[in-house]
């Protein structure tokens, strides 16, 4: 039985050393953190903490970027009429890297006339905006080339990629916005006399529904191609959100 002991007593000798050893540590802190100077010092750590964690919430932060295609009003455009601009407008807040100076950003552009696409650099719209914009030309007659122009044929349509380095996340994203070139603009509303949509005027562009009274021819020719906006702006018909061609 004393062997037994022993070997007990050796055993549990180290354990209950290290235990001590723990409890003399915690004590001492203990003591340090409730002398007055500590207790002075607890504000002032807990402001640094909070600073700290708020400074590192804010510089870890992104946005994910947005793009539209629109007039020179800021206006969104489904479709440019010959002759018009096209305008491109990028809102993306972390991309705003200084606050003294304008920043850039870059686009590529193309039609299904230029296939390969043309870079377009947007600059800032201040000097904190976080907001870029750029213009660019269409050239409906030239040959295709790398020219600062946009190569289009009428009813083209055009595709504008972003690619915003930091999203929501903190991922890459690619952003994409469309619209068209030089479609024939249809106006809403009744058609008042006789009318015919050819192929070579097309495509016809409907914003919103089309009404033909039964005194009136509408003749589409074969080959004519008609697209939809993607809502009635008429809010009529038998679907108030589609664009519908109805004979009353």
């Amino acid at each position: 039985m004393l062997f037994k002991t022993t070997i007990f007593s050796a055993l549990a000798n180290p354990i209950i050393s290290k235990l001590e050893s723990f409890l003399l540590t915690f004590n001492v802190l203990k003591i340090f953190l409730n002398t007055s100077f500590m207790k002075k010092l607890y504000p002032l750590l807990g402001l640094l903490a909070i600073s700290f964690f708020f400074s590192f919430s804010l510089t870890a932060q992104t946005f994910t970027g947005a793009l539209s295609l629109v007039d020179a009003s800021g206006n969104s455009v489904s479709n440019y009429a010959a002759g018009s601009t096209l305008y491109i407008n990028v809102s993306d807040a972390d991309r705003n890297i200084s606050t003294t100076a304008a920043d850039t950003l870059t686009v590529s552009v193309s039609s299904e006339k230029e296939t390969t696409a043309e870079t377009v650099v947007l600059t800032e719209t201040g000097v904190n905006t976080g907001v870029f914009s750029a213009s660019m030309s269409f050239d409906p007659t030239g040959a295709v080339a790398a020219d600062g122009s946009l190569q289009v044929d009428a009813g083209d349509m055009l595709t504008v990629n972003y690619t915003d380095p930091a999203d929501d996340f903190g991922n890459s994203k690619l952003i994409s916005a469309t619209s068209f070139y030089g479609m024939t603009s249809i106006t809403s509303g009744f058609i008042m006399s006789n009318t015919t949509w050819t192929k070579a005027n097309s495509p016809y562009f409907l914003t919103g529904d089309v009404i033909v009274p039964d005194s009136v021819t509408l003749t589409i020719e074969p080959g004519a191609v008609i697209r939809f906006d993607g809502s009635d702006d008429l809010s009529s018909g038998e679907d108030q959100n589609r664009i519908e061609i109805r004979v009353s």
